[in-house]
């Protein structure tokens, strides 16, 4: 069933992005209408992707915890980072395959961009030309987001997994994660930050750099990851800024380092919560007559084997 979902969403992603720089070429990127579909295929394929990932990121622990298949892999002489991190590596490599299409996307799109875009009839300032620096900062983000959104997932999802036994129980809290960064982000920074900010430096919320500040932090939507660097030198009612790129590469640095903390947290916590031997202590058959510890064996030996 998991193979059939991927294949699906594979074929729906590929058929998106070709009309996406179909849409590109017909109607070109000088309005607002060109470019929609490029946006709305990378926004959605990566919400859906990330999802999924968000759903099996856990399994990758829990069901050779539930089949027993994990207790061997207890016994080996691996040392517990290298379990670790090869099991992260086994739910992240699937980021890479679903970035693919959205970074053609992307590098597309921001790259096509005119220079400078048309002045609508009735917009009260005029917008800034497009730079070949806005461009690069436009094509990188989305690109980079996916790579942090996925490490992000992964992380929690295996740290989940290690810490609670139940499958289901894990499952459901991993994607609750991923909603709450989704959605719950964009809501916290709309009706909690932004609203906060603004009264205590008496800002109005139209304010240029309000605005930018309020888009960067969102970006750690998934969806907003996707969309706000594309808008950012396409739509016309956005307040490109400094502060608008600098916030992103701030906020894109800290969802790296969470995912990190929470991969070394998962390193930490892994012995206690599997019952395994910490590294570097021994338990207290292997300590002497007078109570010091013996060296500490190998986990796993021809002669201690537990299949003999």
């Amino acid at each position: 069933m998991a193979r059939r979902i991927w294949l699906f969403y594979s074929v729906l992603m590929i058929a998106g992005t070709a009309m996406g720089l179909v849409d590109i070429i017909v109607y070109g990127l000088d309005n607002l209408r060109g470019g929609g579909w490029t946006m709305g295929v990378n926004a959605l394929g990566v919400v859906f992707g990330l999802l999924f990932l968000s759903t099996s990121a856990p399994s990758a622990l829990s069901e050779e915890r539930v089949q027993g298949s994990l207790d061997v892999l207890l016994v080996t002489p691996l040392s517990t980072r290298t379990i670790v991190l090869g099991k992260w590596w086994g739910i992240f490599r699937i980021v890479p395959r679903l970035a693919l299409l959205p970074a053609l996307g992307a590098v597309v799109f921001a790259f096509s961009v005119p220079n400078t875009l048309p002045v609508i009839r009735g917009m009260a300032r005029q917008v800034p030309p497009v730079t070949t620096v806005d461009r690069v900062f436009a094509a990188f983000f989305p690109i980079a987001w996916i790579f942090a959104h996925g490490a992000a997932v992964s992380s929690v999802g295996l740290a989940l997994a290690t810490w609670i036994t139940k499958p289901g129980r894990a499952i459901t809290l991993s994607v609750a994660f991923y909603l709450a960064a989704l959605i719950g982000s964009i809501l916290a920074v709309e009706m909690i930050v932004v609203p906060t900010y603004c009264t205590v430096w008496d800002l109005s919320q139209g304010d240029e750099n309000v605005q930018g500040i309020a888009k960067g932090l969102n970006s750690f939507s998934p969806y907003g990851g996707q969309v706000l660097s594309l808008e950012a030198i396409h739509a016309l009612y956005f307040g490109r800024s400094w502060t608008f790129w600098a916030l992103q590469g701030v906020v894109l640095a800290a969802t790296f380092g969470f995912a990190a903390v929470v991969l070394g947290l998962t390193v930490k916590t892994f012995d206690r919560a599997l019952g395994r031997v910490e590294e570097g202590r021994a338990s207290p058959r292997d300590r002497d007559e007078d109570g010091d510890e013996q060296p500490y064996p190998p986990r796993y030996s021809s002669s201690s084997s537990p299949f003999t």
